[in-house]
């Protein structure tokens, strides 16, 4: 009895192990099909993964066989290329250059006072990388030795054509002093500056003077002063303190012949330096009243500005209704000459 009992509690035993067994079989199982299933999941992913890789391995293959071909167009057409570039830099320079150029104002004596600064200033820098050009010369025999250069080197050039322009059909185009130089000319109101903006560099006190008629125009000259003397320089009227500047030829026939003067300004600049290089025509100083021909020595500051003004204005004829000075920061009007002359005497 006591054998059965004992053989009763193992097989119990057993039954349950079984039990357990047969629960962890059925666990192990469900594990085994959800690995398998995660297998075949993760199988399908990486062949998707690789097909992926393949395609990347093939399209990085043909980009780089384009990157390749287009190095090497790059380099076979990097001559080609700078050339083009070149041009357009060099195209960029003329624009540049260009639009430089077209910095004028059509009547300076009617613009602001900012605006009339930010001219004149720009005048005084653009001309001093010009001024070796004039030579060099001491200030005493500096306003003549100017005057000469300018009468030699320039001629006078209408201003361009402008429709509304109230006088005729010629406004005032103010031309910056190195425009001037470049364009070897300008007219009455272009060649004052030019001297103007040269004297100011120089050291020398100097203004722009005007006189207009409402009926008739106007016109510009430079006045500066020097030393405690006044110098009044009109390149257009060829007058520098009552003496013009000219070229003298003598034209023969014959056992006659006579001498003519001509203009400077009417002449070319590139002229003027064939006839005075081959000795077909001498300068020649001329005092304007009387005519008599003078050596340059001869030409000094006026202390009398009245007498001076006078003189200038005479010239021109008298037929003035208004006056004006400019100089940076400075812009005056006069009704009559005397109120100008007093200005410029306490200037």
């Amino acid at each position: 009895m006591l054998a059965y009992n004992n053989f009763t509690q193992e097989y119990e035993g057993l039954r349950i192990n079984y039990s357990l067994l047969k629960h962890e079989y059925r666990d192990l199982k469900a594990a085994e099909a959800a690995l398998f299933k995660n297998y075949q999941e993760t199988e399908f992913k990486y062949n998707e993964l690789k097909e992926e890789y393949n395609e990347l391995v093939t399209a990085n293959k043909e980009l780089f066989a384009n990157l390749t071909a287009l190095k090497e167009w790059l380099e076979s057409n990097v001559t080609k290329y700078e050339g083009i570039i070149k041009e357009l830099n060099d195209s960029l320079s003329n624009y540049e250059e260009y639009v430089s150029e077209v910095n004028v104002y059509t009547s300076l004596t009617t613009v602001n006072q900012s605006l009339r600064n930010y001219f004149l200033n720009e005048a005084l820098n653009s001309i001093r990388p010009y001024l070796k050009r004039f030579g060099s010369f001491s200030k005493e025999s500096l306003v003549i030795k100017l005057y000469e250069w300018v009468m030699n080197n320039t001629y006078y050039q209408k201003d361009p054509y402008v429709p509304t322009y109230s006088w005729g059909l010629y406004d005032n185009i103010w031309k910056l002093p190195n425009q001037t130089l470049i364009q070897e000319g300008g007219d009455c109101e272009d060649l004052a500056l030019l001297i103007y903006a040269a004297l100011k560099n120089y050291g020398i006190k100097a203004w722009l003077i005007f006189w207009w008629n409402g009926s008739e125009g106007g016109h510009t000259a430079a006045i500066a002063k020097y030393s405690g003397k006044w110098y009044l320089i009109d390149p257009v009227k060829n007058w520098l303190n009552g003496y013009s500047y000219y070229l003298r030829m003598r034209l023969s026939k014959g056992s006659k012949g006579v001498n003519v003067l001509i203009q400077p300004l009417w002449l070319n600049p590139t002229l003027k330096k064939w006839l005075i290089n081959d000795g077909l025509a001498a300068p020649l100083w001329v005092n304007s009243s009387s005519g008599f021909v003078i050596q340059v020595k001869q030409i000094n500051g006026v202390s009398d500005l009245g007498s001076l003004i006078e003189s200038w204005l005479s010239a021109w004829g008298n037929k003035f209704t208004n006056y004006s000075i400019m100089d940076v920061g400075i812009y005056k009007e006069f009704s009559n000459v005397s109120e100008l002359i007093n200005y410029l005497r306490g200037g």
